[in-house]
């Protein structure tokens, strides 16, 4: 038995194995084309959304489309000042995004609003994923 079992082990460790990488992209405010993740901006309706154009490769050419997350997703507040996490919804309002800053007036823990800022390349990615490169976006963490 335990022959059979060596057989079938060093047959499947010979045989191909391929992987799927995602990559990540920055992502800006700019109408920029050469960036894959561009023209960022505040959902119209939800300023809790950052909304952003996605360039994404297909057969033989390229395609644009679009991509949301929720500013909660990647970003708390911390005593008035939004760092990595979870949940800034909650307790910061006023949302504005201007030349890649996102802005914003965040509760302190005595009931204090804070102006604070954050770059949004450094919270939030576009990853291409899959084996068709669908375009996500996701915390930069």
């Amino acid at each position: 038995m335990k022959k059979v079992i060596f057989c079938v082990a060093l047959t499947l460790s010979s045989l191909p194995v391929g992987y799927v990488s995602a990559q990540n992209y920055t992502c800006t405010t700019e109408f920029n084309l050469d960036s894959r993740c561009y023209s960022c901006s505040l959902y119209e309706f939800n300023h809790n959304v950052l909304q952003c154009a996605a360039i994404i490769e297909t057969n033989g050419g390229y395609d644009r489309g679009g991509v949301e997350i929720n500013i909660d997703n990647c970003v708390e507040n911390f005593e008035g000042k939004m760092v990595h996490g979870l949940g800034a919804g909650d307790s910061c309002e006023n949302y504005q995004l201007d030349n890649d800053e996102l802005h914003a007036q965040c509760r302190t823990g005595t009931g204090e609003y804070k102006p604070t800022f954050i770059n949004i390349s450094e919270f939030f990615v576009l990853e291409l994923a899959g084996l068709n490169n669908d375009p996500v976006l996701k915390c930069a963490q």
